[in-house]
């Protein structure tokens, strides 16, 4: 195994775990988006509104998040996404301690931003391969798609 080969195994590793992590992280927050939403809302018929803001601050954010990769490279933008992911977190831990729908629909739209980041994130297990062995981009992209689901 020459040098490239083990860092780049090394980097697909981390790559694996953060996708774990991460996704873990999303889910759980998705599970309990509706219910928190109601509860601070005080109307049931909003409960959907935080999954909604949170799905579609990842969805513009996607876009914005493929040209901050490719300035500043993909290990930067993961870094920056994930931090903001952890700051949308806190807020929205401070939303519900403090009882305010509005403050936790912020904090949605930064982990929504922070989720298009960790989902573009995995292709660059792909770009760190050598390209040596024609399947071997193809293997890696696959073993960390399969730590996202």
């Amino acid at each position: 195994m020459t040098n490239l080969e083990s860092i780049a195994r090394k980097i697909t590793g981390i790559l694996f775990a953060q996708q774990s992590l991460a996704s873990a992280g999303f889910i759980a927050a998705a599970t309990l988006n509706s219910i928190v939403g109601k509860e601070l809302s005080g109307h049931s018929d909003w409960a959907g509104v935080p999954s909604a803001v949170y799905l579609l601050a990842g969805a513009f954010a996607a876009f914005m998040w493929g040209y901050v990769f490719d300035l500043i490279g993909r290990r930067d933008g993961l870094t920056i996404g994930l931090g903001i992911g952890a700051v949308g977190s806190g807020i929205a831990f401070y939303a519900i301690a403090i009882h305010s729908f509005a403050i936790f629909l912020g904090g949605m739209v930064l982990m929504g931003i922070a989720n298009a980041a960790v989902q573009l994130g995995r292709f660059a297990a792909a770009e760190v391969n050598p390209l040596s062995i024609a399947d071997v981009p193809s293997r890696t992209l696959s073993s960390v798609e399969l730590s996202a689901q």
